[in-house]
């Protein structure tokens, strides 16, 4: 008899959603750049809908069909020195008007939410950071996050490198 050892689910395009092995972690992935390149590989996770990531380097955002499961206005990405990573983040007072980066959440699961910020007002769901390393102007900070059913993230200057998973996953 053929015994299976190895489940993988796919994203309506063909790129591999999910894989996990009997009796073993399932690992979720998510595709940017036209979905031409995995950009994030979470493991520990019931599902792929529970991980979100960008680093805003291109126009793919959730509601344009992208993975990165994140709502923002593609528009206010820019291009800055010195950065974290790449060469683009996100101005959360774009064009002097405030703009919300966004995700839905399971209420009943806990989180972790991480990015690097430049500026000096920064709102993630009214939650109180660890703030971590800084590099130049950027300042690491994560965020514990439970009980809420979406996580808005607002305020003035700049965010990169935003990332979400659930609490135990790696």
């Amino acid at each position: 008899s053929i015994e299976q050892w190895m489940n993988i689910t796919y994203y309506s395009d063909g790129t591999v959603k999910e894989s996990y092995k009997q009796n073993d972690l399932k690992t979720a992935y998510i595709w940017d750049y036209k979905k031409s390149y995995p950009i994030a590989k979470v493991e520990n996770v019931q599902s792929a809908g529970e991980i979100a990531y960008t680093s805003f380097e291109t126009s793919e955002d959730w509601q344009s069909g992208g993975y990165n499961q994140w709502t923002y206005n593609t528009s206010a990405k820019k291009y800055f020195f010195p950065i974290v990573t790449g060469s683009m983040a996100y101005d959360l007072n774009y064009n002097s008007t405030p703009q919300t980066v966004t995700r839905s959440l399971d209420a009943s699961k806990q989180y972790v939410l991480s990015l690097w910020y430049n500026g000096s007002n920064l709102n993630v769901g009214g939650l109180t950071p660890v703030n971590g390393e800084t590099i130049g102007p950027w300042t690491y900070k994560e965020y514990a996050v439970s009980g809420l059913s979406s996580i808005p993230i607002s305020g003035t200057g700049l965010i990169d490198e935003l990332r979400l998973y659930p609490k135990g996953a790696f």
